[in-house]
């Protein structure tokens, strides 16, 4: 076989190969050496187990960590007792009948046969009647609506109120407004009363 003068040349330049001597006594067949192991968490529940069967004592760096303070949900403080009766007798000594009268119905509610709240209901009522009789006047007088139609729908006027404007005409006297509503006349009187300190009703 004849090789040409340049086939030489490059079988000459190449570069020569790398030879390395690894020393390999000293890794035959040794293994790495072995990693530390984590401590595996305590068991709480089998520790709690064991110091109820009486296995180990009871010792509490066995058992769980008791809960801090500021994490615990506190507990409702219990409801006090409302003793309507002496609330009910306060307000009336105080000249709060509408507030007495509330808490009356609510023992009735409770209790229908309560005399005590009976009578103080009745008592209140009375009084609250006469009350609202002497700021209307006589019955004989003619209610008036005063405020134009488009402002009555911006005041706050519940749907009991806006059905006694309803029947406030011009023409007709409080006596026949009070008969023709359908409600229990203290209700109506104190609608009536409500409409006229807050202006929207008058009388002529």
């Amino acid at each position: 076989v004849h090789y040409s003068a340049s086939a030489l040349e490059l079988a000459d330049a190449r570069e020569p190969e790398l030879e390395f001597d690894i020393d390999l006594s000293d890794a035959g067949g040794s293994e790495p050496p072995d990693r530390p192991t984590e401590p595996a968490p305590p068991n709480y529940e089998a520790s709690a187990q064991r110091a109820v069967d009486g296995t180990i004592p009871i010792d509490g760096s066995l058992l769980a960590p008791p809960i801090p303070a500021e994490a615990r949900i506190p507990m409702p403080a219990p409801r006090p007792e409302v003793n309507f009766a002496e609330d009910m007798s306060d307000l009336v000594a105080l000249g709060d009948y509408s507030g007495a009268l509330e808490i009356a119905d609510r023992r009735l509610e409770q209790n229908p046969g309560d005399e005590e709240a009976l009578q103080v209901r009745d008592q209140c009522r009375a009084v609250l009647i006469q009350m609202y009789s002497a700021r209307l006047g006589s019955l004989d007088r003619i209610p008036v609506i005063i405020v134009p139609q488009e402002q009555l729908r911006w005041m706050s006027i519940d749907q009991r109120a806006a059905f006694m404007l309803h029947h406030i005409d011009g023409v007709s006297t409080l006596e026949m407004i009070l008969d023709v509503s359908g409600m229990p006349l203290l209700e109506a009187m104190r609608i009536l009363t409500e409409l006229l300190q807050q202006r929207v009703v008058t009388f002529r």
